[in-house]
């Protein structure tokens, strides 16, 4: 069987492009399509070789060796392979443990818990053990106040069996005190804008401009104070100014022609 090797070299009618020294080996295939044909080679989700060959080749065995690497076998494909490096078996003569599945570990549903007493065979671990406070580490909260958290500096009442959710834009009140922080998702929220509005329009007048003749053609420059600026003044943008008597519309459509209008309810709360 023939071997080419990288970073290029070619044999009856195969070509590999690799890294110096990866190894190709196949099986030279005398009939069949020579439609031309291209397999990519990836080890261990890399790609380092790519092989052009021909069609008839696609579904023979190859054998390709990685630098330094143990033989890999694979089958010919006109697209990409994917192969996983070969590790070696261990040397050592040390046992290795059965995984938890499998014939030779022993089923301890028998035994004795810690702090759980006897357990009858019949039976399989299922009781609650007890734990002392001196086997372990007592673990509950305190206070931070580092760089990353601050503790508390303002009294409230604790929030219990609260009504309504306790988040951003919806909640006013926190604890029995008035909040702001979470009136929105922002770090500032003094800086909460609503959406662009549109009440001012200005346009640059270019063409009226230029038919009252005060665009000079020679010099490419308009006479003072031309092009004029106009300013419309647009109603006003109520999709830009709610309020919490007035948050907003809804504009749908329910089977008919005509679209239906519906302004929300008043925010009251």
């Amino acid at each position: 069987m023939p071997t080419i090797t990288g970073p290029n070299q070619e044999s009856n009618g195969l070509t590999i492009t690799s890294a110096v020294a990866h190894q190709f080996t196949f099986t030279v295939e005398n009939t069949g399509s020579v439609v031309p044909a291209s397999m990519l080679i990836f080890l261990d989700g890399q790609q380092v070789a790519l092989i052009d060959h021909q069609a008839k080749y696609i579904t023979k065995t190859f054998t390709f060796t990685p630098v330094g690497g143990s033989p890999i076998s694979g089958v010919f494909v006109d697209g990409p392979v994917y192969l996983v490096s070969v590790t070696a078996a261990p040397t050592t003569g040390a046992p290795t443990t059965p995984g938890p599945n499998s014939s030779g570990v022993v089923k301890n549903n028998g035994g004795i818990i810690k702090r759980g007493g006897n357990v009858p065979a019949a039976r399989k671990f299922t009781v609650t053990p007890v734990v002392h406070a001196n086997e372990r580490q007592v673990i509950g909260s305190v206070v931070v106040d580092n760089n990353s958290a601050n503790k508390a500096v303002n009294a409230g009442v604790f929030a219990n069996n609260t009504q309504r959710p306790i988040a951003r834009k919806v909640t006013t009140v926190l604890g029995g005190v008035s909040n702001t922080v979470l009136r929105s998702g922002a770090a500032r929220p003094e800086l909460v804008k609503s959406i662009n509005k549109l009440e001012t329009l200005r346009t640059r007048r270019f063409t009226t401009a230029i038919r009252e003749n005060k665009y000079n053609r020679v010099t490419g420059r308009f006479d003072v104070g031309y092009p004029v600026v106009g300013v419309d003044n647009l109603a006003t943008d109520n999709a830009a100014n709610p309020t919490r008597s007035n948050p907003g519309q809804m504009v749908y459509k329910i089977g008919g022609q005509v679209p239906v209008t519906s302004n929300y309810k008043p925010k009251t709360n």
